[in-house]
């Protein structure tokens, strides 16, 4: 009898060993009786099967006129919550040229791009808390389309950085000055990546000090928090490729 599921002699062990539960330092990580080591990990191989995985992002190149968005006289705002992955919907007036939105800090591009080659929509609207400064971010991990979803105070990084996702078939960019400040693939599905996960977590904690610099809010993570802005579940208001979504009226504004 395979005798799993609890912690006892005769089980195979699934434990992770603390040092410090407060600041949850791992001293060890024990699977099916196994310590967790590079010796161990190695001894896993994969094969990928399905070459059409690495090639998911299906989109044309975007443009400048692709992410236009209208200024009104009072604009629907999606607001970050701190800390949160709530949102506010704002009606406040924006900045911008004639009848057209300008983003800046204080009031963020935010798009979303279908990117399954499926209709090539784009939905555009203001974000307000995320904060960034001469530049923009871009990922096609975004909830639960996982469609590309970026964010930005200037139109020409925000397409600099969905274009670099079209290019490296998914993952995260950044994006300054018209040019890619660094970018994490994430080959497989635009989702996963194929490389070391140490290798990825510090990659990721690279790019997370990066975004910080150029200003990302205080409570709002650079890559995560932008990931849920598009999951319609999730009050009080989300942007998808077709538009604003009101998730407390269930409808698109």
């Amino acid at each position: 009898m395979n005798k799993s599921g609890a912690v006892g002699a005769g089980y195979k062990a699934d434990l992770v060993i603390l040092d410090n539960v407060e600041k949850v330092d791992i001293s060890m990580v024990i699977k099916d009786g196994n310590i967790v080591d590079d010796k161990w990990l190695n001894s896993f191989t994969d094969e990928l099967k399905d070459e059409s995985l690495l090639h998911t992002v299906v989109i044309d190149k975007v443009t400048i006129e692709d992410i236009k968005c209208a200024r009104k006289n009072q604009n629907d705002i999606l607001e970050l919550v701190p800390n949160q992955l709530l949102t506010l919907h704002k009606k406040e007036e924006v900045p911008g040229i004639n009848d057209l939105f300008v983003p800046n800090k204080e009031y963020n591009k935010l798009v979303v791009a279908e990117r399954h080659g499926k209709n090539g929509n784009i939905g555009v609207c203001p974000i307000k808390g995320y904060g960034i400064i001469n530049g923009a971010v871009a990922t096609t991990v975004s909830h639960d389309s996982h469609n590309i979803i970026a964010a930005g105070d200037n139109d020409e990084d925000i397409v600099c950085a969905i274009n670099k996702l079209k290019e490296i078939q998914g993952g995260y960019v950044i994006a300054s000055g018209g040019r890619v400040v660094d970018a994490l693939p994430l080959a497989l599905a635009g989702l996963i990546s194929i490389e070391k996960a140490e290798d990825v977590q510090k990659h990721i904690g690279k790019m997370v000090e990066i975004a910080k610099k150029m200003g990302v809010s205080d409570g709002v993570d650079p890559f995560t928090t932008l990931s849920f802005m598009a999951l319609t579940v999730i009050p009080e208001v989300r942007l998808t490729e077709k538009g604003m979504f009101d998730v407390t009226e269930m409808k698109f504004i």
